[in-house]
């Protein structure tokens, strides 16, 4: 039965907010990135390669993603990855947001 590569919540944020930046800086911005790319990015990133799945659904779509975990011998389901890293993404945007509002605040 396929799984969501359950990586811990800091792994997760890690791969949504620092890949993106690396592989523009590396590659420039794209929709899509090569496999290598995504590796060789999340690496540069200092992220856990362990969980390289998170930075590939990130960037890849469904059909490409399982063709390759496929290959893998991987059994992560896309859906769910997609759906979490997702809520990972806004909760970060939130953050973000709450701290520039608490640092405008404490400005006055």
């Amino acid at each position: 039965m396929p799984g969501t590569c359950g990586a811990p919540v800091g792994v997760k944020r890690a791969y949504a907010t620092k890949l993106a930046p690396q592989l523009a800086k590396d590659y420039g911005k794209c929709r899509r990135y090569t496999p290598n790319e995504v590796f060789e990015s999340a690496n540069r990133a200092g992220l856990d390669i362990d969980y390289i799945c998170w930075g590939y659904v990130l960037f890849w779509d469904q059909m490409t993603f399982e063709a390759l975990h496929d290959r893998m011998g991987e059994t992560c389901d896309y859906a769910e990855m997609h759906t979490e890293i997702g809520s990972v993404m806004a909760d970060a945007a939130e953050c973000v947001r709450s701290a520039k509002h608490i640092f405008l605040l404490s400005c006055r």
